[in-house]
């Protein structure tokens, strides 16, 4: 089976190296050497990618949850600033 060597030659060019200078712990080269194996499968690779995909997907989803929140935030202050400018502050200004 022909498979695109760029990516699988890129792995095991960084397992190499890594395990030369004795950089890489086991979870790192079990990763790689599974995304090599994987790579070669044409079934593996379509998961992986839709894998990728839907972590990009919650990435998007939770930044836009922290922006949200961040938004709301802010609402909430200028909220909060206009109540005190309506009913003449918070009573602090006379300390």
């Amino acid at each position: 089976m022909k498979t695109n060597c760029e990516f699988p030659l890129l792995c095991l060019l960084i397992v190499l190296v890594a395990n030369v200078e004795g950089e890489v712990e086991d979870n790192e080269l079990k990763m790689v050497k599974r995304l090599w194996r994987n790579w070669e499968d044409p079934e593996q690779r379509q998961l992986l990618d839709q894998e990728a995909e839907q972590e990009k997907q919650r990435e998007k989803r939770l930044w836009r949850n922290w922006e949200d929140l961040e938004l709301r935030q802010l609402l909430n202050e200028f909220a909060e600033n206009q109540r005190e400018k309506d009913y003449g502050g918070t009573g602090n200004e006379d300390k």
